[in-house]
């Protein structure tokens, strides 16, 4: 009666449009060069990057798939290497790997990763090679030269490199201790040709990484690196982690001006301040330090030495990642300031340098993110800056149920503690929360309040006392329009379950906790 289709449907991934498909292959590739390039972090010689091999196993799946992927120029648009990638038995096969991947890119726009330390060889029998493997590094490179034009973000780690005037072997390196080692007697010297300039300008180039982070701030490649920082006519975007010698004095006022987003990573104070007087545009910082002793000679730079502090009028969010960073505050004033991001740890004086920093730049703080540090420190730098704050972010992990329900309290009771905040989160709560007293909270500041978002950690747990009454306070003000997070919460099992304070689960506490959990999943919880 009924005749069988000779075609089989097809299958649920080949039935999905070309733009979804594709788009699910570039969220794949992303996820495999993070790791890829975790890999190549612990490994310490860069072996890991490379052209990523995952793309080629999605063309060997099916003939649509093949035609996608060569169809989307932009999966194709991210290349990474280093040096001991190419230190292969088959150097040949690397070289056609990184022109595939360049064809297949066609017109779009590159992210490009270098990494430009030598190669630590651990086994001196492979350095007979290092010859054939620097010549197929110097083809490839001249292939992705090319293609600068194109480049939209440029990520180079390491600066100990050939200069392109001075060119020099590449001498093995244990890796534990990372000295160099003499070559064997036995093997010849390796001959290195000079490697040429950059003949062409970075038109696309928007962002720049210089990490030397392994070289300890030497900067035997700088030349190197300038090269490439003279032709960025559009760059707006750096960030120099322990090599300040390199791009301090190689960009150009005019370069320095069109700067929005300026990483300074463990870099001395004097030389941050240094860099941040030819930066007058800078929208967004992050600053990490670095003691003064532990670079050359040559770049030493005294903080104490600038006495009018710099005047960063376009200065918006401001990033520091410890406790010594705050030393920059001194120098620095910061008109337009809207939110401030502070490191793990702060001891209970910060707030003494950031009240002397507000009163100096007399900013609006809006929003304020503070890491894992005790509640006295905290409750020290909230003071400080509480008048304009809208949004509050706590990293909990070292704050107790007493102390966050004395805050949560001082919110409710105290008009004038916090008056504008509109949103709280705490993240990594590992406590017991009383939601009921949490709940009290928004009920007095519900006239301001549109967000709270707590992220509970491994332990932590609610108070089952006043969970009906929070519940029903959660509904009222979700129906209202305020959202309500509870991320992490467990109805039962290890880590997060429910647990009244001083006693055992009865049998009515289960039965209140699970009609807790049943509302707030279907209205607020985000599991």
């Amino acid at each position: 009666m009924y005749r069988r289709s000779r075609n089989p449907p097809l299958p649920p991934a080949l039935s999905l449009p070309s733009e979804l498909t594709a788009r699910i292959f570039t969220i794949y590739r992303d996820e495999e060069d993070v790791a890829a390039e975790k890999r190549a972090t612990h490994s310490r010689s860069g072996a890991g990057l490379g052209p990523n091999p995952a793309l080629l196993v999605l063309l060997a799946i099916c003939s649509a798939w093949r035609t996608i992927a060569f169809d989307t120029a932009t999966l194709w648009s991210t290349i990474s290497f280093g040096f001991a990638w190419f230190n292969a038995r088959s150097p040949a096969k690397r070289q056609a790997m990184l022109e595939f991947w360049i064809f297949n890119s066609k017109d779009a726009l590159l992210d490009v990763q270098f990494y430009l330390i030598p190669v630590p060889i651990a086994l001196t029998a492979l350095y007979r090679d290092e010859q054939a493997a620097y010549d197929t590094w110097l083809s490839c490179f001249a292939a992705l030269r090319a293609t600068a034009h194109r480049w939209r973000s440029c990520r180079t780690i390491g600066s100990d490199f050939p200069r392109v005037d001075e060119p020099r072997p590449l001498l093995p390196i244990t890796i534990t201790g990372w000295q160099a080692l003499p070559p064997p007697s036995n093997a010849a010297t390796p001959t290195y040709p000079e490697t040429e300039p950059f003949d062409t300008d970075f038109t696309s180039l928007a962002e720049l990484h210089i990490n030397d982070s392994w070289n300890r701030g030497r900067t035997s490649g700088g030349r190197f690196i300038e090269s490439i920082l003279q032709r960025c006519t559009n760059l707006h975007r750096l960030r120099i982690r322990m090599n300040p010698g390199i791009a301090l004095g190689a960009l150009s006022s005019e370069q320095w001006s069109r700067i929005t987003t300026l990483h300074l990573d463990e870099l001395p104070v004097g030389l941050a301040v240094y860099a941040l007087q030819s930066a007058p545009c800078v929208e967004y910082l992050t600053f990490s330090s670095r003691k003064v002793d532990e670079i050359t000679d040559n770049i030493r730079a005294n903080a104490s030495s600038y006495t009018v502090p710099v005047p960063l009028d376009s200065l918006v969010t401001l990033r520091l990642a410890t406790e010594a960073d705050l030393g920059l505050l001194a120098h620095i004033t910061t008109p337009r300031l809207t939110r401030l991001e502070l490191g793990e740890r702060l001891l209970v004086a910060a707030h003494t340098q950031l009240e002397r920093f507000t009163l100096r730049s007399r900013f609006s703080l809006e929003e304020l993110y503070i890491g894992s540090t005790a509640m006295s420190s905290v409750q020290g730098i909230i003071t400080t800056v509480h008048s304009f704050l809208r949004q509050l972010t706590l990293v909990a992990s070292e704050i107790s149920s007493a102390e966050l329900a004395e805050f949560v309290g001082e919110i409710a009771s105290s008009p004038g503690f916090l008056p504008n905040l509109e949103r709280l989160h705490l993240e990594d709560v590992l406590i017991c929360v009383d939601l009921a007293l949490v709940s009290q909270m928004l009920l007095h500041r519900r006239a301001r309040f549109k967000d709270l978002t707590l992220v509970f950690g491994q332990g932590a747990s609610v108070r089952l006392f006043g969970l009906a009454q929070a519940m029903r306070v959660f509904d009222q003000l979700h129906l209202a329009g305020m959202r309500i997070r509870l991320v992490g919460l467990e109805e039962t099992g290890q880590g997060t379950s429910a647990q009244p304070a001083g006693k055992s689960l009865s049998e009515h506490a289960e039965a209140l906790a699970a009609k807790f959990y049943e509302r707030l999943t279907h209205c607020t919880l985000d599991s």
